[in-house]
């Protein structure tokens, strides 16, 4: 997984990077890869991605940050506010 501020995810296996976690998922399939996600802070690794933003923002204090400067605790939670968001 990338940092939370640069947006998108990594294939742990290749390396490649893909914009969105669908991208990735349909990258996994073709490959027969099973994806693990892990911490860039502590190499912790977890089965889903969203255990690991879970993971991320209890224990590291990761939030997620739109570009108006507002934070969230998920990166759904940014992407449904970026949607409306101006800036």
């Amino acid at each position: 997984m990338l940092g939370p501020h640069t947006g998108g995810v990594r294939c742990i296996k290749c390396n490649k990077h893909y914009p969105s976690q669908q991208a990735l998922k349909y990258h996994s399939r073709l490959r027969g890869v099973r994806q693990e996600f892990q911490c860039e802070s502590c190499d912790k690794v977890f089965a889903t991605a969203s255990s690991l933003q879970i993971y991320l923002h209890g224990k590291h204090g990761v939030s997620f940050v739109c570009k108006c400067g507002q934070w969230y605790d998920s990166p759904a939670q940014r992407a449904r506010h970026s949607k409306k968001c101006q800036v």
